[in-house]
């Protein structure tokens, strides 16, 4: 699958949580180094607030690798961000590990080995390896509460049709074992 974002291979499983946050540009590049700061220090607080250790900043031989992934204890990575820019318009795209390192770790391996790029298995981590104990749904309503104080965020229900073409696509985007 290719990641609208785009960057290096990046793996995940039905235990990760991806948030895309579009907005417009009014110029090319506008914006840019803002946002991975200001998207950074909001997942490292909502990590905070489970009890992690996390910071900002890239990990040695990690995958898709970034200066703005967010980490615990600067040696596993946790959330990797990435950003797209098209003319009048930016996507950003935060990729949370809340379990399941350990299926992400030789996976990686095998990916980064075929591709021929440094990878350190080591670098995986997991939030549930890191906040041992917190949930999928309570973790989900940190980052909607985080999002909220941060951009005021408001309810809404997707048209079922769009809900139909989706749940129809979900076969193409997936890869099982």
């Amino acid at each position: 699958m290719l990641r609208a974002p785009g960057g290096r291979a990046v793996a995940y499983t039905e235990n990760s949580l991806v948030v895309d946050h579009a907005g417009p540009d009014p110029g090319r590049l506008a914006g840019l180094e803002e946002r991975f700061v200001g998207y950074a220090e909001l997942w490292s607080e909502v990590l905070a607030a489970h009890g992690v250790a996390a910071q900002v900043g890239a990990v040695p031989g990690e995958y898709c690798p970034g200066a703005h992934s967010v980490n615990a204890r600067g040696r596993v990575k946790l959330v990797g961000t990435a950003q797209r820019m098209v003319r009048g318009a930016w996507l950003f795209s935060a990729v949370a590990i809340l379990d399941d390192a350990d299926v992400l770790r030789p996976l990686l391996t095998e990916i980064y080995r075929a591709l021929d790029l440094p990878f350190d298995d080591d670098s995986v981590g997991s939030i549930a390896d890191e906040s041992p104990g917190v949930s999928a749904a309570d973790f989900e309503d940190t980052v909607l509460a985080a999002y909220d104080g941060r951009f005021g965020l408001t309810p809404a229900t997707p048209p079922e049709e769009l809900v139909t073409r989706a749940k129809a696509l979900v076969a193409d985007h997936r890869v099982t074992a």
